[in-house]
């Protein structure tokens, strides 16, 4: 904390840093800070966001290398936003950089909790000390700053007793769950959802590009931050109307081909779980999944990524971040997890796996490829190897429309 603090007094000796909200949470931490620095651009606000993809400064972005950068990169960000003229920031903050207390020079006008589910266990070693990292954001306010909760979360419905009275709270909650604030999913296909926000003072009705019912909580809390802040009501709509996609998060890619191919980030079983559902629900084929666990991580939730993957139709289990594990054994216990009545197809090189699992589509069907989302490497041994999902599978696509592959079809 001291260190973070003089980093920050370092930075901003005659004042503070700009404005700042941060979320933190397991998963949608990207998308709801992708989200909020929408609406606050559209309220004609120079805002900067770092996080999982990027550290963009207001003006220009760099890719980021991890989720919360240290305390004295982080002083140098903010520093450099104020330079460029930026005056809010909206930043992703993990349990791994609350845990070390990167963020603590950091004063937030708002902060978000956006769901609690299982991951990081290598880390924190249990639940509740992965739960205490995640609920330490409400140290990061300032005096009468809120904390808004995601109550459609279980755990997160269950955080007013860990958290200290003196910190004002805010619930949101989707799906008819009593909250402050609440939204419905009032229709929706496989390219946008129309979503009716009520908060605690008025109603909106936004037509948001990103599907899914965990997109429509993310709109929810990234609309209950910007409130919070003041904004406007027809700068909230028009900020989640805007934002058309986020990398590597149920994102389409173009096809000529009868069937979809999406990529998306997901890592956790809860993750994985609503993106095969929402997936589901906008195709009339089946869902084909393909996915992996990260080597070195949490070894407990693999079983559970099985388990839940197996909601759809074809799952094809590969390899993620093996790291220095072997592929086949965490191959071996993710589908320890799935149900005997679910007969994966297994291939451990991801390449040729993401090639398998297009090549299971018929029109109709959906490929799901989960795990690295945005990612541009995979990490193999302790090398580095460049890798993205979208680019291989766009390869993947394009030679499946090549005249000599429609030939021999």
């Amino acid at each position: 904390t001291a260190f973070a603090r003089a980093c920050m007094a370092l930075a901003f000796p005659n004042g503070y840093p700009p404005v700042s909200c941060g979320i933190t949470g397991t998963n949608g931490k990207t998308t709801t800070t992708w989200m909020l620095r929408s609406i606050i651009e559209q309220s004609g606000v120079q805002c900067g966001l770092l996080g999982t993809i990027q550290n963009h400064n207001g003006l220009e972005s760099v890719p980021a290398t991890m989720t919360t950068l240290p305390a004295d990169q982080l002083a140098t960000a903010f520093q450099t936003m104020a330079a460029a003229g930026t005056t809010h920031c909206v930043l992703e903050v993990s349990s791994h950089a609350l845990d070390q207390r990167r963020a603590a020079a950091v004063p937030l006008s708002a902060a978000g909790l956006t769901n609690i589910t299982q991951d990081h266990l290598d880390y924190h070693q249990t639940r509740d000390a992965y739960i205490e990292s995640k609920l330490q954001i409400a140290d990061l306010l300032e005096p009468g700053a809120p904390l808004i909760l995601n109550t459609t979360n279980d755990v997160c419905g269950q955080m007013n007793d860990r958290l200290s009275c003196s910190t004002p709270v805010i619930t949101c909650a989707v799906g008819g769950r009593p909250a402050d604030n609440t939204a419905a999913v009032v229709r929706q296909n496989h390219r946008s959802q129309n979503v009716r926000i009520t908060l605690s003072h008025t109603e909106l009705d936004v037509r948001l590009k990103l599907i899914g019912r965990h997109n429509a909580e993310n709109a929810l809390l990234a609309a209950v931050m910007a409130d919070a802040l003041r904004i406007a009501p027809e700068h909230i709509v028009s900020g989640l109307e805007q934002l058309e996609s986020v990398p590597g998060r149920l994102q389409r890619l173009r096809t000529d081909q009868p069937y979809q191919v999406l990529v998306d980030y997901a890592h956790t079983p809860d993750a994985i779980s609503h993106a095969v559902s929402t997936v589901r629900e906008c195709v009339p084929g089946r869902v084909i999944c393909m996915f992996g666990a990260g080597g070195n991580r949490d070894v407990s939730k693999r079983p559970l990524m099985g388990q839940a993957a197996a909601l759809a139709d074809v799952c094809v289990v590969t390899s993620d971040n093996p790291r220095s594990e072997s592929p086949q054994e965490i191959i071996d216990q993710i589908i320890s997890g799935m149900p005997a009545t679910c007969s994966p197809l297994v291939e451990p090189d991801r390449r040729t796996a993401i090639q398998l699992a297009i090549q299971q589509a018929q029109p109709g069907d959906a490929v799901l490829i989960c795990g690295k989302g945005h990612e541009s490497v995979q990490i193999v041994g302790t090398q580095r190897h460049e890798f993205n999902d979208c680019l291989t599978a766009e390869a993947v696509l394009k030679e499946l429309s090549s005249p000599r592959m429609r030939y021999s079809a």
